[in-house]
């Protein structure tokens, strides 16, 4: 609320009188009351000893926030493996004096999609400001064998929830983590060739906008996950890969070319043009064209792309 900066009003030398129930109302304002979630007070912090009361019932294996001081009071998210695998998680805010539950959500991995991994004691929730809420924004962090999964839960459009990551192929809650920078998400996608340890791993950039993490990369950007909507759209091929599927590439002159493994190394071809993605195929090997690009341009792209001699399929 906005109060303002004039001088007060006056009537003949008297300051105008406030009504009863204005003065409370303004006291109520300036004292911090709270009647929800939304305008808790930020007041003197609750003790750790409520946090062991809370969690004393919450399972075995729980990870925890701790107390996060926000604008708008305290919060607090803990985590748990439950035993179908999924990741159970809380959150919580302090009002009058109590923890208040205000969400329960899931993270369960769904068909061949996986979306989590293992938690254990060093995989602490986290908190950033990824999403421009009022709220703080919990982040989940659990483990595969060559995997740091993330999966954020934000407080968003009135409802606590898990926002998806569009990467390309489709909506998704959780990616591989490889570091956050304000508000930005990066994610590396390992192609596992000749295996998951040994592959190479494309580094993506996210930041959220219109309820999805969404790559930073502009259309038409000389960008892995940008070739790699391209490459889907065809004409040539179709692959249903996203941008883990670009293993290397590089731009010139309009044009671009990209190394993709789909099943096995495949070499791709793109001219800029207007309009979404930004890129259009002209060729790959995958049963169109090859070639496509004048021999000058292929050579000076083909001498920044980073990718053995194994890797490439052009005639150039």
């Amino acid at each position: 609320m906005r109060f303002s900066t004039h001088r007060p009003l006056r009537s003949q030398g008297t300051v105008r009188r406030l009504s009863l129930a204005t003065a409370i109302c303004l006291a109520a304002l300036l004292a911090g009351c709270s009647s929800g979630d939304a305008d808790t007070a930020v007041g003197p912090p609750p003790g750790q000893s409520t946090v062991a009361s809370l969690l004393a019932n919450a399972g075995t294996t729980v990870n925890t926030s701790g107390i996060v001081k926000w604008p708008d009071g305290y919060w607090l998210a803990w985590d748990r493996q439950s035993t179908s695998g999924a990741i159970v998680t809380a959150v919580y805010n302090w009002e009058g004096g109590h923890w208040r539950r205000r969400a329960d959500l899931t993270i369960e991995s769904k068909g061949n999609v996986i979306d989590h991994g293992g938690i254990g004691a060093s995989q602490v929730i986290t908190v950033a400001s990824l999403t421009g809420s009022a709220y703080p924004d919990f982040l989940i962090h659990s483990y595969g064998a060559d995997t740091y999964w993330l999966n954020v839960v934000s407080r968003i459009g009135g409802r606590w929830r898990l926002v998806d990551f569009d990467d390309g192929v489709g909506a998704t809650p959780g990616e591989n983590e490889i570091s956050v920078k304000g508000r930005t998400v990066v994610v590396g996608y390992d192609d596992c060739q000749p295996n998951c340890a040994q592959g190479h791993v494309t580094k993506t950039g996210f930041h959220y906008q219109n309820g999805l993490f969404t790559p930073v990369a502009p259309p038409g950007s000389c960008a892995g996950e940008r070739l790699a909507t391209a490459a889907r759209l065809g004409p040539y091929g179709r692959a249903p890969y996203g941008t883990y599927g670009i293993i290397s590439y590089a731009c010139a002159d309009g044009y671009a070319m990209a190394v993709a493994f789909v099943n096995a190394d495949q070499t791709l071809t793109f001219r800029s043009a207007p309009g979404a993605p930004g890129w259009v195929e002209i060729a790959n090997t995958m049963g169109g064209p090859q070639g496509g690009m004048p021999a000058q341009i292929a050579r000076k792209i083909i001498k920044s792309l980073q990718a053995g001699p194994q890797d490439l399929y052009y005639p150039y």
